[in-house]
């Protein structure tokens, strides 16, 4: 199918689960995608699975540089048409269970995600 052809798509948290699953959708209606994730093995076999049409990108959504390298990768592929904001973690623990530094990592990858 064509219904992507020609588009650009960056997914971050792109390396398994629903990011990978919308990666293959993707590729599969004619885009090139560029999978972002901080799991650089998963990210990268994804990325030969899916042949010419992907390209992994080591990306840290709390990081400013890691989003300027991902959308610098759509651009050389030929622009930034969409974006999946599919990063996140999951620990689950209730609010007394869990510490600072583990609020602190969830609310930054929620807050610099969802706000780009």
């Amino acid at each position: 199918m064509d219904r992507l052809k020609g588009k650009v798509i960056l997914i971050s948290g792109g390396a398994r689960g629903q990011g990978a699953a919308e990666a293959r959708l993707f590729v599969t209606e004619g885009a090139r995608v560029v999978i972002g994730d901080v799991l650089e093995t998963e990210g990268r076999q994804l990325a030969s699975e899916l042949g010419g049409a992907a390209t992994f990108v080591r990306h840290d959504v709390t990081q400013e540089r890691d989003w300027e390298a991902a959308v610098n990768t759509a651009e050389k592929l030929g622009g930034l048409h969409g974006l999946v904001n599919n990063a996140g973690i999951y620990h689950p623990r209730s609010l007394m269970e869990t510490d600072t530094e583990l609020f602190v990592t969830r609310g930054s990858i929620s807050s610099v995600a969802f706000s780009v």
